[in-house]
């Protein structure tokens, strides 16, 4: 399923928040319901929490993003590693494809900017209109936060970028997630 996230209607880094903690509050209210005659209360709770860490580490293992939505959603995953600075992730991705070519000149910034998105310092200092791959995980964190209903174009901007270039997409997002919380 994770796969064929090109192909699906929806990113998995766009959806809300809300709904995340919605559907892991519900899949756990069930779970514990249908334990908890068997089990009791307390064993049901555990056995629950110790599935649903399961799930998510699971989901984690193919976006290492998402462990920010659980984090938040009051699951520690217990595997938070140092991560690079928003800077500096933007500083790589901008060198990565000034190499590459860049992309044909945007002006998503203003676009933003006139939806009443502001910018963070890191992503307004740099070659924003000749990168548009640059604003794929603001977009998505937006949408996440619901700041923003991304339109075809951004999503096929995020799309392109979380193909070409992970790492930048993943990394930056739960900094931008931040930003926009």
């Amino acid at each position: 399923m994770w796969s064929l996230q090109n192909e699906l209607p929806f990113l998995w880094l766009a959806l809300p928040l809300r709904a995340w903690r919605l559907a892991m509050d519900r899949q756990c209210t069930a779970l514990i319901s249908a334990l908890e005659g068997a089990l009791g209360r307390e064993k049901a709770t555990n056995e629950t929490m110790a599935w649903l860490r399961g799930v998510c580490g699971d989901l984690t293992a193919l976006e290492p993003a998402l462990e920010t939505i659980f984090v938040m959603a009051g699951l520690p995953m217990g595997q938070a590693t140092g991560s690079p600075s928003l800077r500096d992730l933007t500083s790589s991705y901008v060198r990565d494809q000034h190499q590459r070519g860049g992309d044909a000149p945007n002006d998503i910034a203003a676009r933003l900017a006139s939806s009443g998105l502001k910018l963070p310092s890191e992503i307004e200092t740099k070659s924003h209109a000749d990168f548009a791959g640059l604003f794929a995980p603001l977009l998505l964190a937006a949408s996440a936060r619901e700041k923003l209903v991304l339109d075809r174009e951004q999503a096929l901007i995020a799309r392109r970028t979380l193909r070409e270039d992970p790492t930048y997409a993943s990394g930056a997002w739960p900094h931008l997630l931040k930003f926009y919380g």
